[in-house]
């Protein structure tokens, strides 16, 4: 053996089990922030679709229509990207854009809540059973649209 002490033998294998899990908890944690960022990026994608289709559909005149219509179109989107969301709350607030008169510029607004779990990805005991992720997105309602 030219070039190695005795006392060098086993250190590949000592490192290998001390980085090795390391390594793997990283990638873990990796995987589960890239989900976690992917699902926001949906619920952030149905409030803006929620929004969109409040403004331009006519069959609402109520918050409450409205708010049907919003759920509608963010369990569309959800379903869509396969995102299960047991726990999934949307708000609708309707308003006017400051400085201009009641009913020319009207806007929409949609909140989404959702929690979903994340365990699946990560079963470790400091990871969070559920993690809540919300979008907002708001809309001029077009009131020039052709019927």
């Amino acid at each position: 053996m030219i070039g190695r002490r005795a006392s060098d033998s086993g250190n590949v294998a000592i490192e290998a089990a001390l980085l090795v899990p390391a390594v793997m908890v990283f990638l873990a944690v990796a995987v589960a922030v890239g989900r976690v960022e992917t699902l926001s990026g949906t619920v952030d994608e149905s409030a803006r679709t929620a929004a969109r289709t409040l403004s331009l559909d006519r069959s609402w005149t109520t918050v409450e229509e409205a708010k049907v219509v919003a759920t509608k179109a963010v369990n569309e989107v959800l379903a869509q990207q396969g995102v299960s969301c047991p726990a999934t709350t949307v708000d609708v607030h309707l308003g006017t854009l400051p400085g201009t008169a009641a009913g020319t510029l009207d806007t929409v607004a949609v909140d989404v809540s959702c929690t979903t779990t994340v365990l699946d990805l990560l079963p470790a005991k400091w990871v969070p059973a559920s993690v809540t992720l919300t979008g907002h997105f708001s809309s001029v309602k077009d009131h020039y649209r052709s019927q």
